[in-house]
């Protein structure tokens, strides 16, 4: 653990603000510049260029806003925390899926908060990814904090409880199976299978097929 310092009489912590929804900046913006602490450098939309804009600048952090708008988002934030190993990333996630968070922490992001996340609490973030550690949200959800916490502990992405149906037609559509193939397999309806698949997508927070073979190649359900 680092003996740095939050805050000194010489120097503050240099913060980089990243998002694109304005009214959620406003909000953190007015609670960033009434911290004594902070210098609030910039803030810059997250996208192709933050990485350039991120290095130019130099912060101490980079609070990221995720939206539910897919995995791009992580895969900005980890190209971020890839290429600039020494930057503490601490991201605001509206997405709080078991894979989704897995994601993000597997992409080096050093601190997790969510949208039941207080104000208040970005301060301990920010305490605790300076200090070398990672933060987690209490307010994620108890399986999520479970799965992160193992993931930690051996950093194996474990797999995200599923039940032997939907197990079963994950592996099918990994394997390249449609909806009427699969429902063969299986003997029941094309309706039961959309349906399991709906409710397979909501449970691991994936909004595609493209996304549904990814995390079944990624956990080793299938193999190339």
């Amino acid at each position: 653990m680092s003996n740095r310092p939050l805050q000194t009489k010489e120097r503050k912590i240099k913060l980089i603000l990243a998002n694109h929804d304005t009214l959620v900046a406003a909000g953190l913006r007015s609670f960033l510049q009434n911290l004594p602490e902070i210098e609030l450098l910039r803030e810059i939309p997250l996208g192709s260029k933050t990485l350039a804009s991120v290095a130019s600048t130099k912060p101490d952090v980079l609070f990221i806003y995720l939206s539910m708008s897919g995995y791009e988002e992580v895969e900005i934030a980890a190209r971020i925390a890839k290429k600039l190993p020494h930057l503490a990333v601490i991201v605001l996630s509206m997405n709080t899926s078991v894979e989704y968070i897995l994601q993000t922490l597997h992409a080096g992001i050093k601190g997790i908060l969510s949208q039941r996340s207080s104000y208040e609490e970005l301060e301990s973030a920010i305490k605790a990814v300076l200090e070398g550690e990672v933060y987690l949200t209490p307010a994620l959800p108890k399986i999520v904090l479970k799965a992160c916490q193992d993931y930690l502990s051996n950093r194996r992405r474990p797999l995200v409880p599923l039940t032997f149906r939907q197990k079963t037609i994950l592996q099918a559509i990994a394997e390249g199976k449609n909806t009427k193939e699969i429902a063969g397999r299986l003997k029941v309806s094309s309706k039961t299978v959309e349906f399991h698949r709906a409710r397979l997508m909501a449970r691991l927070g994936i909004r595609d097929v493209a996304g549904l073979v990814r995390y079944a190649l990624r956990t080793g359900l299938v193999q190339l």
